[in-house]
């Protein structure tokens, strides 16, 4: 269901570059490592979800899958390695989208957007930790090229968060400072 259908309702694969690494890298490194399947499995049962919310298995897996991939990050991440870091840097996107789109699901928390800027900031890191020319020379550049028209600076964040934002007065200086931080915050991972 990933490679078929899933990836390419991504938001990402209307860029170029992106369509060979999300249809094909993400699922190599996949099969390469748990935690990266588990992200993949986990983007496919919410896409599932989306398409058929009255199966609540669907979204049961979502989670499941989530949770077994953030773990299985952590791991990897604690043991970083040269044949690890392609999938680091890689589940660390997989996760934020995940993450991203889990977070509409009411799931009871009322620190979601904390933890969405959480794993944002943990991705920021990764990358840090690699340098561009390794994405580049990695394949996985273009999933992590910055989209910078006004409207894509922050289309990486979450619906939910998006409403709210909309429905603030634009005038309100909080208002300004909240959009500002928020466009840089969505620029970080570049």
């Amino acid at each position: 269901h990933y490679t078929t259908l899933t990836s390419g309702s991504l938001a990402l694969i209307n860029r170029r570059g992106v369509e060979r690494v999300v249809k094909f890298e993400i699922p190599r490194l996949a099969f390469e490592h748990d935690f990266m399947m588990h992200s993949v499995l986990g983007l496919a049962s919410l896409h599932l979800h989306r398409l058929a919310p009255e199966v609540p298995e669907h979204l049961s897996l979502t989670i499941a899958h989530r949770v077994k991939a953030l773990s299985g990050l952590q791991a990897a991440i604690s043991q970083f390695s040269r044949e690890s870091h392609r999938a680091i840097v890689a589940g660390s996107l997989v996760l934020v989208i995940l993450s991203s789109d889990l977070s509409t699901v009411d799931t009871g928390s009322e620190l979601w957007i904390g933890n969405w800027l959480a794993l944002w900031a943990g991705m920021r890191e990764m990358i840090r930790l690699v340098s561009w020319e390794f994405l580049e020379q990695s394949g996985l550049a273009p999933i992590f090229a910055r989209d910078n028209t006004p409207r894509g600076a922050l289309s990486h964040l979450p619906s939910a968060l998006m409403d709210m934002l909309q429905s603030m007065d634009p005038e309100n200086d909080d208002t300004r400072t909240i959009l500002t931080t928020l466009s840089c915050l969505s620029k970080l991972y570049h």
